[in-house]
């Protein structure tokens, strides 16, 4: 399977670890109200996580890390359709005032 890619197993463990990064930088991201689940960013950051832990499975194949990966990806995708697509509260400023 390495062949591929053609990624030697350093390069697809350091893709892992990139990935492994990226999910605790957007989890603390997340703790710290600096982003929000509301936020496309968070997901398309949880996105690019897995598929950079799922590149480095290539190397190293475990089925549970796949599941867990694909899971990750679906979901996300998921998160990002249903906020970009959902309808826009609207704002107080914006509802009509009653007849007289």
């Amino acid at each position: 399977m390495i062949a591929y890619f053609d990624l030697s197993p350093p390069i697809l463990q350091m893709l892992g670890i990139a990935g492994a990064g990226l999910y605790m930088t957007n989890f603390a991201l997340l703790t710290s109200r600096v982003l929000s689940s509301e936020m496309v960013t968070y997901y398309v950051l949880n996105i690019g996580a897995a598929f950079l832990v799922l590149l480095s499975l290539a190397g190293e194949f475990n089925l549970a890390a796949l599941a867990i990966q694909l899971f990750w990806i679906v979901v996300s995708f998921w998160g990002v359709i249903t906020r970009l697509f959902r309808p826009r509260p609207i704002l107080p400023s914006e509802r009509l005032s009653p007849l007289p």
